[in-house]
């Protein structure tokens, strides 16, 4: 019976010095990767802003007050650059500006002749 209780009081004392968790030292891996997305500077990874627009994000600013800044009839054409991407990125791309027209008066189409349109394309320093 002796013998039990010494059994049990090591294993006690095993589980209190060996058992406990290990103390992490390091961020979880989704912190880290935002973490990442933060280290060239841009807001929010990759966008980079003019001053205006700095301070907007500075000041709390949800809108563009001037008409001149705001896309005409909240149509935005876009261009893909087909050479960077694989015709699946394409099509992400194409879903993730789906998703912004569900939750947004911004329209998406492609560009044809505009002066003006939004292109998607990878830089060594940023995709815009």
């Amino acid at each position: 019976m002796k013998l039990l209780w010494v059994v049990i009081g090591v294993a006690m004392v095993a589980s209190n010095v060996f058992g406990g968790p290990v103390k992490r030292e390091s961020p979880p891996l989704e912190e880290s990767a935002s973490a990442l997305e933060e280290i060239g500077g841009n807001f929010e990874g990759d966008m980079m802003l003019t001053p205006e627009q700095e301070d907007a994000v500075k000041y709390g600013y949800t809108a563009i007050i001037g008409e001149f800044y705001k896309w005409p009839n909240n149509i935005v054409p876009y261009a893909i650059d087909k050479n960077a991407f694989t015709v699946s990125q394409q099509n992400s791309i194409v879903s993730a500006l789906q998703q912004i027209e569900l939750v947004s008066c911004v329209r998406f189409v492609p560009r044809t002749t505009e002066k003006d349109y939004v292109m998607v394309l990878v830089s060594l320093t940023t995709t815009t």
